[in-house]
């Protein structure tokens, strides 16, 4: 089985509505929109269905267990990243900046990406509670 390439871009922002442009490799078309924003489809979906790209911001249930019993549950917030040292997706840890790879996440959930949701990272999340 071949897997699609695809990604996406941010074409243009209006009246601060983003407008994304998705396509896969081999559809002709011409790329008008800011590069930095370049982000490749994992291949990866969340619980929803919903596509995980790079750059996206998921939200991952964790638990923590002793002699069986759970003793804390709670959720992480990290970006999804491609890792050039190991070839594989890979979710940071916005806090802590621990990484594990995309597919060892657990109940993970797409709440955003680093471009449109900016107060979801910690620099702007420092501002907002001050």
């Amino acid at each position: 089985m071949v897997r699609e390439l695809k990604f996406r871009y941010l074409m243009s922002t209006i009246n601060g509505t983003k407008f994304w442009n998705y396509f896969s490799v081999g559809q002709v078309m011409h790329f008008s929109g800011d590069v930095e924003t370049l982000g490749q489809y994992t291949g990866a979906k969340d619980e929803a269905g919903m596509e995980v790209y790079e750059d996206d911001i998921v939200s991952c249930h964790e638990t923590e267990m002793e002699d069986g019993h759970i003793i804390q549950e709670y959720d992480v917030h990290s970006v999804v990243f491609w890792s050039e040292d190991t070839y594989q997706w890979m979710i940071r840890d916005l806090y802590s900046g621990d990484e594990w790879e995309l597919w060892d996440s657990n109940w993970t959930n797409v709440i955003g990406n680093i471009w449109d949701n900016k107060e979801l990272l910690p620099e702007n999340r420092e501002k907002t509670n001050e």
